[in-house]
């Protein structure tokens, strides 16, 4: 049935507290500034503040409300929301679905965003967004069927970080705390190249992957790699990771392809480890942005041990796997979502 968002549902606009009270050491309530930190489902808590304004409750639904308008996530906990997000709540408890139901009318929130100067959406835009509403039966078994993959994606996600933990833990206890003596240049091992795609491309869902300096990966119609690379964004958040296959990336993402395989899982969590040394001479007061020669002169220590080195391999192959299963329930979710919706499916057998 069509409804106005206000008739089922509770809409709290989120306001940033002072930012003095921020922190990233537990202290008060969970704080989101925006969408920054939004996961699949679920976003990852980085900041805290002390002097919380705006609530979100637990499993509400957050909306990013400003630029970019209409990322969506669950809140894991009760949160304090900045600005740049609303928090949006079922009156009959359903949170479940409503996720569902706004993930599947995203394009109904950007377009309320079309006609301000700033992208933008407020409280009144959102409680008079017109969506089809299904009974509440049917609302319980949609949630049924889209949290079942979901919830496999997030385990999925959960065992690749407990696996990271594992790889970061080997590398601390084989060669930080080992006390090794021998250091060799990133240089030696690869050559720092960067990506070939100009920020202006046009991407979003093309065939290959595109990397970027954020942690999101779009899509684009061609590549320019095809091979088992180490990818370290050179600006802004900086942040690593490792792709197998044909992709292409932002101009000033740096596409570390080693020389020999064998060392690509050790490489892999070298410069995880010491991402934080290595960027830590960067350059811009603007934007920040680190150079091919400080990733080409940096040096880490090295342990010529087959048995440590296949260890890290097989955890990067696992974390792969997990990756591709998520990509074929990230398609299926794509394609079930508007058919649930829609009623394409018959759901009398829930």
């Amino acid at each position: 049935m069509l409804k106005k968002l206000k008739d089922e549902c509770y809409v709290v606009m989120g306001q940033s507290p002072s930012s003095t009270s921020y922190n990233q050491t537990g202290v008060g309530f969970a704080f989101m500034q925006g969408r920054k930190t939004f996961g699949n489902k679920y976003p990852k808590i980085e900041m805290w503040t002390s002097t919380p304004t705006k609530i979100g409750k637990k499993d509400s639904v957050l909306l990013s409300v400003r630029a970019p308008v209409g990322d969506i996530n669950m809140a894991p906990c009760d949160l304090c929301i900045g600005r740049g997000l609303a928090s949006i709540k079922m009156k009959n408890g359903h949170n479940q679905y409503l996720y569902y139901l706004l993930k599947n009318n995203v394009d109904k929130v950007k377009k309320k965003a079309l006609n301000t100067v700033f992208e933008a959406v407020n409280r009144s835009d959102l409680e008079n967004l017109i969506l089809d509403f299904h009974d509440e039966t049917t609302q319980i078994k949609i949630s049924k069927v889209m949290s079942y993959i979901d919830k496999r994606i997030e385990l999925n996600n959960q065992m690749n970080d407990s696996l990271y933990e594992i790889g970061m833990n080997i590398y601390q206890k084989n060669y930080l705390e080992a006390g090794i003596k021998k250091f060799r240049k990133l240089s030696d091992f690869f050559p720092v190249v960067t990506g070939k795609c100009d920020a202006n491309d046009s991407v979003m869902n093309g065939k290959y992957p595109f990397f970027t300096c954020s942690h999101n990966t779009l899509k684009i119609d061609s590549y320019s790699f095809d091979a088992s690379a180490i990818l370290l964004s050179g600006n802004g958040d900086f942040n690593v990771k490792f792709y197998r296959g044909k992709f292409d990336a932002y101009q000033r993402t740096y596409v570390l392809i080693p020389y020999d395989q064998k060392h690509l899982g050790f490489l892999y969590f070298s410069i995880q480890y010491n991402l934080k040394d290595l960027t830590a001479n960067y350059r811009g007061s603007v934007i920040n942005f680190i150079t091919k020669g400080c990733i080409e002169d940096y040096q880490i220590p090295v342990l010529q041990n087959e048995k440590v080195e296949d260890a890290f391999n097989k955890i990067l192959t696992k974390i792969e796997k997990n990756n591709q299963e998520n990509e074929v329930l990230f398609q299926l979710r794509e394609a079930l979502l508007p058919k649930l919706m829609s009623n394409e499916i018959d759901l009398t057998w829930i």
